[in-house]
């Protein structure tokens, strides 16, 4: 068996998903966690989500206990308690009470698997060097031992002699006469800045070789997680200008150490691993040679053809019998002289069912088999017809009684559709899952419900806005991924709707999924000692399209109302995530519970698509479950497809990622020489290649959305990425983007505003950009292009009121999900849509790795605080919250009343007449101020203000 070792998570959620990843490649049988799965991170609640998805076998980390409560934070330094509360305000009861049942170790087969040390694993003081190793090899009697509690994996070996030495991580077959203590290093703790990667340790018991795995993950999306919870950073997360500004880098919480007498949980928490369900060999240590196990499954399948023979054999003799019997009686009838009546056909025997014994139960307990049954006869009786005496005179012929016709037979019942118990094995990858269709292809409708418990809008994600009003809900609750809605009845719960939008076409649908009771459901039992007992769902509606289609409850059951047809489906009786997907395929229609279970497949025909639209609707007055990835589909899913849908929450994946930020530019450096600009959030720095020049802010300040302060601007004629860092702005057919911000350009400004292709493209390369261009009358032309190379597409305006003289808000938003075939380009101005065009999504080329760049000619562009996002957003994601704005104040213009505004464009007005204007305005007020100073030099050489 392979083991996966893995230590020291801290709430990593990009080191996490990295290491998930390794295990599914390297084919594992058994995860063990050696414990802190939370820490310094924000993941916490979806990491152990994905833990305990994937094993049971997870000890209790220092840091775990902090979080659970069973052990004092206030021995940790700052970073590390601000980290341990956060995390703890993040958890529900029941995953804090799951951490604080972890055991303090596992053992199996010699092999001893703990968090930090042997001696007293409650304190947690871990292995530092020999000394601290010879005391752990003298506290445990196992040969091998897994500890976690270390940023670097290594090895300490006790030899034979007694000499204990200090090893490196190297991947070996261990030493028979050897003891070993072995450090697996940590998942989401680096030990330092270069090469940021998760350790971990895989060993095989059967050649007990180990081998030490490193797996790189995103470090600066990590340090995004962290600013946005508003956590401290970790020492190998900063960047360039964070290690400049702490020149002492924060040092690894180590809890304070107790008395021995104060441990946390005694030494006696030791736990056997969790087999997975998809492993079933014996438990260790027991071993047996494959030879015996081969006899042995042989002499079984003896024993039940054995068994079989012998049912049937007596069965047959039986029969014979009966048919001897039957014989005899009609020659006894045909003696005589009246001639013998015609001899009624004696039917054929039929041979019984012969049913399959049980196989044998895997833990090798002896066949059963049951003997058959002799009947019963009465004493006196005999088993032929005792009609007929023998020494009675034979009777007159007679003609047969008439046989009777069958009775019709009732068809009996189907029978329930079994539910196995337990959580549903995760099934294999499909082999081919590149060639398959994307989730999101045909998506009508994805809502992940990762909203705060504060918000009142659950976010349809698939680009149809067809948002839920969850007035009536309560998001914020953990779920299977991520975050959760639960619809309380107590709280007289009512339907979520989104406002009513047209549909396309609907020939087949599918709709999916994850449903959970409340923990709430489990009823204490009614009698002292007694069994706990769940209770039955409400009956109500969990997802569907008002007045088309609709899933729900009833009865303790799923049932899919589909147009005509209504299938049906027994929910398990458990506190478990269990997925749920509806489909309707050519007329047929059937629902899966956990990609196992198919409920019988009922025929009939969809209804009719409402002609003015309809709205989408969860739950429903008095619901009462939890809902989590709920989405519809307008096509029928492969079984295939099926399957990487379902294994995807079983690694809590979700169908589409939610906007994330990639870069933002916030322009606020105030020194004139520098030549970059940080990206606040990402990876993504922008440097000048011309000169520019620090102004003021031209966005709000703060920025509405994100509340960040702004003072500076910057007056620019071409930034860009470095050319060996592109490829993180391309327009791809499944990924959606947003690129927006504030712009003022100059009255003769022209070029790209920004975009991965410039006006030219003298490479003929694929790559979209927003280009601007001077027209009359204080407009322009404004354009959303992608250039394929060889041909253009784009979104324009042409009267675009952009030359004003004002800075303007402008966004691009890439939608590839508009229809099966196309997606839509659109251009926003100041929160309003100015054009829009659809383009086939066949048409986009291949990602080539290009840069992101501005340049414009003529007059420099004034840009202030710039944003790319992942996700079409809507004015109301926008920077500006989609809300009105004003520019900042023009500067005043000194005049004797203390100073002036300078008049904004007048309607109708070129930008030439303006300036004009302005210079006119200008000139006058500097010809009022010189005489003003002249009339005051006159006043004073005429003796008038002067004191007498």
């Amino acid at each position: 068996m392979r083991y996966a070792i893995f230590s020291d998570i801290y709430g990593n959620r990009q080191a996490w998903e990295a290491l998930s990843s390794d295990l599914d490649r390297q084919g594992v049988d058994m995860p063990i966690c050696l414990g802190d799965v939370g820490g310094y991170g924000s993941g916490t609640s979806e990491i152990l989500q994905g833990l305990r998805a994937r094993t049971g076998n997870i000890v209790l980390g220092f840091f775990d206990a902090a979080v659970a409560g069973i052990m004092d934070s206030s021995g940790f330094d700052e970073a590390a308690r601000r980290a341990i509360e956060w995390t703890r305000s993040q958890l529900d009861r029941e995953a804090l009470a799951y951490l604080a049942g972890r055991p303090l170790a596992l053992e199996t087969g010699g092999v001893l698997f703990v968090h930090s040390e042997c001696v007293q694993p409650g304190l947690f003081r871990g292995v530092a060097d020999q000394e601290a190793a010879r005391a752990n090899f003298s506290a445990t009697g196992h040969r091998i031992t897994f500890l976690g509690h270390a940023s670097d994996p290594g090895m300490f070996r006790l030899r034979a002699d007694g000499r204990i030495e200090e090893g490196a991580a190297e991947n070996g077959k261990l030493a028979g006469d050897c003891r070993f203590l072995i450090k697996v290093g940590s998942v989401g703790e680096p030990s330092g800045v270069n090469g940021v990667s998760a350790s971990y340790v895989i060993y095989d018991n059967e050649t007990e070789e180990v081998f030490f795995r490193r797996v790189p993950f995103d470090s600066h999306a990590c340090r995004s997680d962290l600013l946005g919870a508003g956590l401290p950073l970790r020492p190998w997360c900063l960047e360039s200008t964070d290690l400049t500004e702490a020149r002492t880098l924060p040092p690894a919480a180590v809890p304070p150490v107790a008395p021995a007498g104060e441990m946390i949980v005694s030494l006696a928490s030791v736990a056997a691993p969790v087999l997975p369900v998809a492993v079933a060999p014996p438990p260790e240590p027991v071993r047996r040679n494959r030879g015996v196990l081969a006899w042995l499954a042989l002499a079984a399948v003896i024993m039940m053809v054995a068994a079989i023979g012998i049912v049937v054999a007596r069965k047959v003799q039986e029969d014979r019998k009966a048919l001897a019997s039957s014989e005899n009686k009609g020659q006894e009838r045909g003696r005589g002289p009246a001639k013998p009546p015609p001899s009624l056909p004696v039917p054929a025997p039929v041979p019984a069912t012969v049913e399959e014994p049980p196989a044998p139960e895997p833990a090798g307990g002896p066949l059963e088999v049951e003997e058959p049954v002799e009947p019963l006869i009465e004493p006196g009786t005999d088993p032929v017809d005792d009609a007929i005496v023998a020494n009675d005179p034979p009777s007159p012929p007679q003609e047969p009684e008439p046989i009777p016709d069958p009775e019709p037979v009732e068809p009996e019942p189907v029978p329930k559709t079994a539910l196995p118990e337990g959580r549903a094995p995760i099934p294999p990858e499909p082999a081919d899952v590149a060639s398959l269709n994307p989730p999101t292809r045909g998506l009508i409708f994805y809502a992940p419900f990762d909203e705060e418990s504060t918000e009142f809008r659950v976010r349809d994600l698939s680009g149809s806005e067809r948002d839920l009003d969850a007035t009536s809900g309560s998001p914020g609750m953990v779920g299977r991924i991520g975050l959760a809605c639960r619809l309380v009845k107590e709280n007289g719960s009512e339907a979520m709707l989104s406002p009513v939008k047209p549909l396309p076409e609907i020939k087949d649908i599918t709709m999916a999924f994850w449903l959970r009771r409340p923990a709430d459901a489990l009823e204490a039992p009614v009698e002292p000692g007694g069994e706990a007992t769940i209770r039955e769902f409400p009956d109500a509606t969990l997802l569907g399209i008002d007045g088309f289609c609709e899933v729900g409850i009833s009865g303790d059951q799923v049932v899919a109302d589909l147009g005509d047809t209504n299938a049906a489906l027994d929910l398990p009786e458990d506190l478990l995530w269990h997925h749920i997907l509806v489909e309707h395929v050519e007329g047929k229609t059937s629902i899966w519970l956990d990609h196992r279970v198919q409920s019988e497949v009922v025929s009939g025909e969809l209804g009719a698509v409402p002609a003015g639209g309809a709205a989408v609707k969860v739950g429903s007055k008095d619901a009462d479950f939890c809902i989590d990835e709920a989405a519809i589909w307008s096509r029928s899913f492969t079984a295939d497809e099926r399957c990487v849908l379902y294994r995807l929450g079983r690694f809590d994946t979700a169908i589409m990622t939610p906007p994330r930020t990639i870069a933002y530019w916030g322009f606020d450096n105030p020194k004139l020489g520098t030549r970059a600009f940080s990206d606040r959030v990402g990876s993504h720095p922008i440097g000048a290649f011309a000169r520019w020049k620090p102004v003021k802010a031209i966005a709000p300040d703060p920025i509405p959305l994100v509340m960040k302060r702004n003072a500076v601007a910057a007056q620019v004629l071409h930034v860009a990425e470095n050319k060996d860092e592109g490829g993180s702005f391309e327009m791809r057919p499944d990924t959606p983007f947003t690129y927006e911000g504030w712009f003022k350009p100059g009255r003769l400004t022209a070029g790209t505003l920004g975009g991965t292709v410039s006006a030219k493209n003298e490479d003929k390369v694929a790559g979209w950009r927003i280009a601007l261009s001077p027209g009359k009358s204080g407009k322009g032309f404004l354009a959303f292009i992608y250039d394929t190379g060889s041909e253009k597409m784009q979104a324009v305006a042409d009267n675009a009121p952009v030359y004003d003289g004002l800075p303007h808000h402008i966004a691009a938003v890439w939608n590839p999900r508009f229809s099966e075939t196309h997606g839509s380009m659109t251009v926003f101005l100041d929160n309003k849509v100015l054009a829009t065009a659809q383009i086939p999504l066949s048409s986009l080329g291949e990602p080539s790795g290009q840069h992101f760049r501005i340049a414009v000619g003529g007059s420099p562009v004034v840009v202030d605080d710039l944003r790319f996002s992942t996700g079409s957003l809507r004015p109301s994601e926008f920077l500006t919250k989609g809300q009105e704005w004003t520019p900042p104040e023009t500067p005043r213009v000194a005049s004797n009343d203390g100073g002036r505004r300078v008049a904004p464009a007048r309607p109708g007005e070129s930008p030439f007449q303006r300036a004009a204007r302005e210079l006119q305005e200008r000139k006058a007020a500097e010809k009022a101020e010189r005489e003003r100073k002249r009339a005051e030099e006159a006043q004073k050489r005429r003796g008038f203000g002067l004191d007498n």
